[in-house]
């Protein structure tokens, strides 16, 4: 019924558009505010290139410091267009500025970006600030029932001034949706100073003087937060190799000591810091000891793999394959592995199709490349079993992208679809139940259905 290539048929095709865009998704990845914080912030055109755009921005010859002024909303605005203009028209052909562009026609009614159209985006933004925008964006217009929402970007950047997260306020926004939070200890876990173990101490009311107190820390940081959080996320790749190699107590203890042993030095200036370089065997140790309160907690442990945001970064720290010694010794734990690990995606799938307990994460893939997302799919699909597999994370700081990226991600499964069932892949029914997986089904298991202390 469906096998000839040559000709479009309609009515499967908006068969699929239309019991797709019907399914709820379950996004294992954003980085959102509350909409109490949102409401905060001073909201215009410029929010749209806080990141992601802006690395394109940089790539094409924009300097960091003209990119810092356009993200800075007490600027002029027309001065910030003026600076931003010509780099934009060198942008427009990338899926980051595609997503904008889409996004804002659908959402905001303007077709063409320019001074006039920035400055009525701006007024809408900042007005949108007197809704339950978070629900009618993310609910109601994406169709989103979960989001697995990574906060901890908030606690170092200023403009929040939150010196600790109150998870409560991140566990649920809208009537329409609810916010998982996930805790990330890589501030913990990267530690290399006294100052920072001092930090530390007055932040979660502990003293630290050897390294059982620290483990102890670190206990302490999952027991309290267990109620709220849903998974812990480890994104170190932008800092140091995913290569964490077994070592010893003793190890660990040695290198960690030598950062207690600076308190000697705390008045020299030339001592007051011990180089990361020298703290690989304590990072490794610390790093598989909160996989295995993960486990204890039940949590899903999230990894980020693969292409690095942002500008400059050493891209082989992120392979997967550095990860294949932990997915072994560390058998209980649930992987989350993102990003498809692009540009290490065969191996990262052939890890998937051999681990039990691996997952591979299509989050940000969507507005990487929709052509990476549909030839990545297609391989899945041949490859790995449907249940392992996460079809949509947006990878956002606000809102607005998200939309944007699960318009892409449905958009592009439509069409992977309909090649399926036209080549008798899939039946309809089979081709739907497939979106159902990986769209929502697969990480709300892994999420939400297991058995939590």
């Amino acid at each position: 019924m469906y096998k000839d290539n040559n000709m479009q048929d309609e009515k499967l095709l908006n068969d699929i558009r239309v019991q797709l865009n019907n399914i709820k998704i379950f996004d294992t990845h954003e980085h959102l505010v509350s909409e109490k914080q949102r409401r905060k912030q001073k909201l215009d055109f410029f929010l749209f290139f806080l990141h992601y755009t802006s690395s394109d921005l940089i790539s094409s010859g924009m300097c960091q410091e003209d990119v810092a002024f356009i993200q800075d909303p007490d600027n002029d605005i027309e001065r910030r267009w003026s600076l931003f203009e010509p780099h934009w028209k060198n942008i427009k052909n990338t899926m980051y500025s595609n997503n904008i562009s889409e996004m804002i026609k659908n959402l905001f009614g303007v077709g063409d970006i320019n001074l006039i159209s920035i400055k009525l985006i701006s007024d809408k933004l900042e007005k949108s600030k007197d809704l339950d925008y978070y629900n009618e964006i993310l609910a109601e217009k994406a169709n989103i029932k979960y989001i697995i929402n990574d906060m901890d970007w908030i606690t170092w950047d200023k403009k929040y001034n939150i010196d600790k997260i109150d998870y409560n306020e991140y566990k649920y926004t809208g009537k329409d949706i609810q916010f998982l939070p996930v805790i990330r200890l890589d501030d913990v876990l990267l530690i290399s100073s006294m100052e920072e173990i001092w930090d530390l101490e007055k932040k979660y009311d502990i003293k630290i003087h050897s390294f059982y107190d620290f483990l102890k820390l670190i206990d302490k940081i999952f027991t309290d937060s267990i109620d709220f959080i849903y998974g812990y996320k480890i994104g170190v790749a932008y800092y140091r190799s995913l290569l964490f190699e077994e070592t010893s107590y003793y190890k660990a203890e040695k290198e960690f000591i030598s950062i207690l042993d600076l308190e000697k030095y705390s008045n020299a200036s030339d001592k007051d810091f011990v180089s990361k370089k020298d703290l690989v065997s304590f990072q490794n140790y610390i790093f598989r000891y909160a996989i295995e309160k993960a486990i204890e907690f039940s949590l899903p442990v999230q990894i980020h793999t693969g292409l690095l945001g942002g500008n400059r970064n050493k891209i082989t720290n992120s392979d997967p394959v550095l990860l294949n010694n932990l997915f072994l010794r560390h058998r209980n734990a649930r992987f989350d592995i993102f990003h498809i690990g692009y540009p290490f995606t065969d191996e990262l799938i052939t890890m998937v199709k051999c681990h039990p307990n691996l997952y591979i994460d299509m989050c940000w893939v969507p507005v990487i490349s929709s052509t990476l997302y549909k030839e990545t799919l297609d391989l899945l699909i041949k490859m790995v079993p449907s249940n392992k597999i996460f079809g949509f994370g947006g990878d956002y700081v606000f809102a607005e992208g998200v939309y944007g990226a699960q318009m892409i991600a449905r958009d592009s499964l439509i069409e992977v679809l309909y090649k399926k069932i036209q080549t008798s892949c899939f039946t309809p029914e089979e081709g739907m139940d497939f979106a159902y997986r990986i769209l929502y089904q697969n990480p709300y298991s892994v999420y939400l259905s297991k058995k939590r202390r």
